[in-house]
């Protein structure tokens, strides 16, 4: 009996280590099991959030890349062309102190105005607390010129012109690949001298008392297509939105450093000059400015002068595409590539600022709670995802109403239709820099379903991990 009880309690000990063993094993699988889950969701839940970071950077990296030329210079570059092609050419001139009936005050260019300043203590400050400033001026806004001497320039230009090979009846062919209705073909040369120019093909009106304008009409040379007045250098910078370089008044509100990527216009004639002090009192806005603190001493320094252009037209290569193009529309397809850079330039940047936050926000909410970090970052991942959305719209839209005109420019650009290199340049650029939006815009539409599909991966790999600590 004492052995039977003996084995029975052997037994059971050995039972009881057979189960314990399994126990040890089945807690030892589990625990494995759950170590492989945490790694794989968190891999996955870091991934997701990595992407949050990583496609702004991509965005940025492509939107302000290395040779990415600004769509703000390409679309003063297409206005510049458009104002000198889109104008006709001047068939007569004259001058005085208004214009006549049929005849046109003609726009000499613009003063860009100036910045609200603080004037204390004898200096001029643009970055000041306006609470704190006790002389305040304020900004004055751009202004046309439109005065010369002691009146205006008037012209008359002809009806209509037409950009074609063949002239249609009723026109004359001015020049290579343009037509002029009627037998005018516009100014092509002009000059402000002492004396009254008769010979055969020139004529003659009288400027002043001992000035004369003096000018021809040929046929075969490019007219002339506006007048400008400019400051420090005789040189008409193609973009519209720059100036040659001359004296700056410190509160000046576009700083005058010289032409950009477009350069100048060629072919410039100088009519005539004044110090810029005189040219900008002759103009009916020009006591304001002239009335600021320092204005004449910084704009006037070392006597500097002002000068009447005048500025040819464009001449244009004489073939089909270079002839048929629309100039209206290139012009707006450059102001909405401008407009589609500045929604990424302003979306990306807030974005990366509130990712930058988020970083900061989980830090610090990481110190006092887990919890309290996960909802930061949680929230701003939401916000992100949201404004991921008005910007893939908008550019998408924008961007097809570009691609429109895209193919047509691009023979444009592949036939050289400008014989001024700096002019073909900004067709050139407008294509490159069309092709980088289309880039960008795929991205957005990316990151608008990565960052929405990225919140569903985190949500479920919140819900695993915290029913894994269950």
């Amino acid at each position: 009996m004492e052995i039977s009880h003996a084995n029975q309690e052997t037994q059971k000990k050995k039972i009881k280590t057979t189960y314990k063993r399994e126990c040890e094993c089945e807690c030892n699988v589990s625990d494995g099991c759950k170590s492989i889950i945490v790694l794989f969701f968190g891999i996955i839940g870091l991934a997701a959030l990595l992407f949050n970071y990583a496609m702004p950077i991509a965005i940025m990296a492509i939107h302000f890349g290395p040779g990415v030329v600004s769509s703000g210079e390409v679309a003063g570059g297409a206005l510049g062309i458009y104002r000198n092609l889109g104008a006709a050419p001047i068939s007569d001139i004259t001058f005085g102190s208004s214009c006549s009936s049929g005849y046109e005050m003609i726009n000499l260019g613009t003063w860009p105005g100036t910045k609200s300043f603080c004037y204390d203590f004898g200096r001029i400050e643009t970055n000041y607390n306006s609470s704190e400033c006790w002389n305040e001026y304020y900004s004055i806004s751009s202004q046309d010129y439109m005065i010369w001497g002691n009146g205006p320039i008037c012209v008359k230009r002809i009806e209509q012109v037409s950009n074609s090979s063949t002239c249609p009846s009723g026109y004359v062919k001015c020049y290579s690949g343009v037509c002029a209705k009627g037998t005018d073909c516009g100014i092509t040369e002009i000059s402000l001298e002492t004396t009254a120019r008769t010979d055969t093909g020139w004529f003659s009106i009288q400027y002043d008392s001992s000035t004369y304008v003096n000018y021809r009409k040929d046929v075969g040379v490019l007219p002339i297509s506006t007048f400008a007045i400019v400051h420090g250098q005789p040189s008409v910078c193609l973009n519209p939105y720059e100036y040659g370089v001359q004296n700056n008044y410190d509160a000046i509100k576009s700083l005058a450093t010289g032409c950009g990527r477009y350069r100048d216009f060629s072919g410039v004639t100088q009519l005539s000059s004044d110090s810029s002090l005189s040219i900008i009192n002759a103009q009916p806005w020009g006591s304001e400015p002239l009335n600021l603190p320092k204005f004449s001493d910084q704009v006037g320094r070392d006597g500097q002068m002002g000068y009447l252009m005048a500025v040819p037209r464009l001449e244009i290569n004489d073939l089909s595409p270079c002839l048929t193009f629309n100039l209206q529309t290139f012009l707006d397809g450059t102001e909405k590539l401008h407009s589609t850079r500045k929604v990424t330039t302003g979306f990306i940047i807030t974005i990366i600022v509130l990712l930058g936050i988020s970083i900061i926000g989980s830090i610090l909410g990481g110190i006092k709670s887990g919890k309290a970090a996960i909802g930061v970052l949680a929230c701003i991942l939401i916000l992100i995802a949201i404004l991921t959305i008005p910007p893939a719209a908008v550019t998408a839209k924008m961007n097809g109403d570009i691609a429109t005109f895209q193919e047509e420019l691009a023979s444009v650009t592949n036939s050289n239709c400008f014989v001024d290199t700096d002019a073909q340049q900004v067709f050139t650029d407008f294509v490159d820099t069309a092709e980088v939006a289309t880039r960008v815009v795929s991205l957005w539409k990316w990151y608008t379903m990565g960052c929405w599909c990225s919140l569903v991966v985190l949500l479920i790999v919140s819900m695993v991990f915290i029913a894994l600590k269950k």
